[in-house]
């Protein structure tokens, strides 16, 4: 987490040492690799919260974090920074949905008209039906030109969960079935692209 010989300063001294202290002791005798990691098969059985309480009082470790929050877990070690975090979501979501239902976002040119012409010129992607949906839902588009296009899916994070097509697709209406049984509940984002425009939704699997 911090530089060598950096005292994290622990409120709580971890009681779970004998790990890590082996690992050490291999490396200082012999540099052998060995496991350190405390206790693997936690993340294995995603078991949460941690059970040791890390929470420290470094000055460094304390703003390190991303977005200038502690290392660590801010729900169970630093609740008042948990708050705040929360509230950081709830702008961010709010300038998520605006992006999703405006297609333009402030806080960057990625979405935005290219030189000579609109970015979402003859280019329609409807909104989904049901929506929300579970676990199913339809995605209607038109395009006013046979050529490429990619419909694809991501989460809240960024993340690209799924394409659901990627090809040449005719001038016309057309529909695409998304079926959501695998993923988590929550709200995606639908991206239509072809090679010059681009459109966004916002869709929301309802579990």
């Amino acid at each position: 987490m911090l530089f060598d010989s950096v005292n994290p300063g622990f409120i709580l001294a971890p009681s779970d040492t004998n790990v890590v202290k082996i690992f050490l002791f291999n490396k200082w005798d012999n540099s052998r690799d060995t496991s350190w990691a405390w206790k693997p098969q936690n993340s294995c059985d995603q078991r949460w919260p941690l059970e040791e309480n890390l929470a420290h009082i470094n000055r460094a470790a304390m703003t390190a974090g991303m977005g200038g929050f502690p290392l660590g877990d801010l729900y169970h070690w630093w609740p008042e920074a948990y708050q705040r975090w929360k509230a950081q979501e709830g702008i961010e979501n709010a300038r998520i949905s605006t992006w999703l239902e405006t297609g333009s976002d402030s806080g960057t040119d990625a979405l935005r008209d290219p030189p000579g012409g609109s970015t979402f010129s003859g280019l329609r992607l409807h909104q989904n039906y049901p929506n929300p949906f579970n676990p199913a839902t339809c995605i209607p588009y038109s395009n006013p030109e046979t050529g490429y296009v990619c419909l694809r899916v991501f989460n809240l994070m960024g993340r690209e969960v799924v394409t659901l097509f990627e090809g040449v697709s005719h001038a016309g209406k057309h529909e695409v079935f998304f079926d959501g049984s695998r993923f988590a509940g929550g709200i995606y984002m639908l991206l239509l692209k072809t090679d010059n425009a681009v459109q966004v939704k916002k869709i929301v699997l309802f579990k």
